[in-house]
Parts: structure tokens; sequence; C-alpha cells
């Protein structure tokens, strides 16, 4: 069940939004992933008042002796924000 308020947020993202986050993460010494990751955890918890989230993220299990195969090597991993 939903509690509470329920809102809703869209913006087109351009390759400018791209390369100034891709900038920003670098300058950080960190990676364009978990730079939003940790902007939408802030987003997450000023918006609900809980500090503490987690959210799956999809990673490649592909490897080079995988390459040659047809097959789906996605996995999920969990991301406590």
């Amino acid at each position: 069940a939903v509690v509470g308020p329920r809102a809703s947020l869209v913006r087109e993202v351009d390759a400018a939004d791209l390369a100034q986050w891709e900038a920003d993460a670098r300058r950080r010494g960190s990676t364009r992933l978990a730079f939003l990751a940790t902007a939408f955890g802030e987003v997450l918890a000023a918006l609900s008042g809980c500090p503490d989230f987690a959210v799956l993220v999809p990673v490649s299990r592909r490897n080079s002796r995988a390459d040659a195969t047809v097959a789906c090597r996605v996995d999920t991993m969990c991301l406590r924000l």
C-alpha cells in the first residue's frame, strides 16, 4: 500500500547534462553512476524523511570467455544510499 502523497517529476536529459554530470563525478574522483545514485538518495531522503535507502542497479557479468555465447548475463546489485 502506498502511504502519503504521491509525486512525479519528469526531466529530459540531454548530452550537455550528461557531460556536466560526468565532469562533476570525475572532479570528485567518482563515476557518473555513483554521483547520480548519491543525488537520487539525497532527493529521496529529503522528500521522505527517511535517510536510508536501497536501490537495485544492473551489472554485467560478461567477460572475454562469455563474448562468444548468446545469453543474458546481467545481474542486479543492491546499493545502499
